[in-house]
């Protein structure tokens, strides 16, 4: 059992919201570019590749659906902040392209798959901008003193350990990677409801691989108070 202690649906309303590492040959999120060459640097905090050829699950909408010959670009936060959502735009030769980012914190980087999934033409990226980009006001947490979580075999199990009940509703979020960074701009959550004092309660997601996701925060509707 994989055991991780308290540190979907795209959530492109009003939030959008490294645990293991894959080492397989056969990796998912294989690309036709190379991905360490950021040449759009400081764009509001962030560093961009130019944009790429993608193949392998189209996650952005939630289908991982096996594609091929997608745009993609790769986004590195240099800042000091967790970015909660970005709209970034990608001028091309041959037109625009667009992309979201979610819960990229600092020094982490992220593949984004085109919103749309608009093939790659080969067209040279020209500029990159980034829209409507809103940080975390504060700290993420997974409320350590409060909650244990534990991931095996694609269920995702969330103790209570306090002695008081945790009413409404909890979510745990968390985003998949491969070798080279976090895979699309989506943040999964999977939610629990009304956590009784001590209560130990189990949910199973089809995106809770093996080693390859990273548990980010919790977001609770009524947080735990934690004494200090």
């Amino acid at each position: 059992m994989k055991r991780i202690l308290c540190f979907g649906l795209i959530l492109c309303t009003f939030l959008l919201f490294g645990c293991g590492k894959k080492t397989s040959e056969e990796d998912p999120a294989a690309t036709t570019a190379a991905l360490s060459e950021y040449r759009f640097t400081d764009v509001n905090g962030l560093d961009f590749t130019a944009v790429f050829s993608y193949r392998g699950p189209y996650v952005e909408d939630g289908t991982n659906e096996n594609l091929e010959n997608v745009s993609a670009i790769r986004v590195l936060n240099s800042s000091e902040h967790t970015v909660r959502y970005a709209e970034i735009t990608a001028f091309t030769g041959m037109g625009e392209l667009h992309f979201i980012c979610t819960t990229l914190l600092p020094g982490r980087n992220a593949l984004l798959q085109e919103v749309s999934r608009a093939p790659f033409l080969g067209a040279q990226t020209t500029q990159v901008k980034v829209d409507s980009k809103v940080d975390f006001d504060s700290p993420l947490t997974l409320y350590p003193e409060v909650f244990d979580i534990n991931v095996e075999n694609g269920v995702m199990t969330l103790k209570n350990n306090s002695p008081v009940p945790v009413p409404g509703d909890t979510y745990i979020y968390f985003k998949r990677f491969d070798r080279d960074g976090y895979v699309g701009g989506i943040t999964y959550r999977i939610g629990f409801s009304d956590l009784a004092a001590g209560a130990t309660v189990s949910r199973s997601s089809e995106n809770l691989s093996e080693n390859d996701f990273d548990i980010l925060f919790i977001g609770c509707e009524n947080p735990p108070e934690v004494k200090s």
